[in-house]
């Protein structure tokens, strides 16, 4: 029987051992918002749930990985899986596109509140990266609940590094830690590759 994508999440964060990191990791859970956001507007998982849906692949396939490798820490891998994009909620706002031809409208639509016309995403222009935000928000949650500094810099690298040693793909840093590496990875094929790519 299959369970349902809000079910799935709470598993992942269940195996966080470090309880500061596990009741940082609630945040994500607890915000209704990442639940029905995009991961991207064009690229991959652009549709409504697509931003848990490409979290929840990412955070298999990172776990999937680090059973190989006893060395892997997998509280930081869990968490920085769990918020690497949580910046995407404040990357994308919904703009009203009903009064827009039909031609000109992106493909990933969803109804307005009152079903009389089409809401779209998009990029918010003044927004920062959502590397960046991603990891400021970490950065804040993880303070607030005690999250001792080496967790949380292991943590931040990991979300700062996602995109890879490519600059080109906007992450700060290229990843150092094997943490980090599977990360990347985990992210790569999910957003390439993921069985969610298309809305089911």
């Amino acid at each position: 029987m299959s369970t349902s994508p809000a079910s799935r999440f709470i598993r992942f964060s269940d195996q966080i051992s470090d309880l500061c990191l596990f009741e940082t990791c609630q945040r994500v859970i607890d915000a209704s918002v990442f639940r029905s956001w995009p991961a991207a507007i064009s690229m991959h998982h652009a549709y409504e749930g697509g931003l848990l849906a490409h979290t929840l692949e990412v955070a298999e396939i990172a776990l999937h990985i680090a059973d190989r490798f006893p060395q892997v820490n997998r509280d930081v891998l869990i968490a920085a899986a769990l918020w690497h994009d949580y910046g995407k909620i404040l990357e994308y706002v919904i703009e009203d596109w009903t009064n827009t031809w039909a031609s000109e409208r992106p493909r990933h639509l969803t109804r307005n509140n009152d079903s009389t016309g089409w809401n779209v995403w998009v990029r918010d222009p003044n927004a920062m990266s959502h590397i960046l935000s991603s990891a400021i928000q970490f950065h804040h949650a993880a303070v607030t609940h005690s999250v001792d500094r080496a967790t949380r810099d292991a943590v931040i690298h990991c979300i700062h590094a996602h995109h890879g040693p490519v600059k080109e793909w906007g992450s700060p840093e290229a990843p150092h830690t094997i943490e980090a590496l599977i990360l990347h990875q985990a992210d790569m094929l999910s957003s390439h590759y993921g069985a969610t790519k298309e809305k089911p």
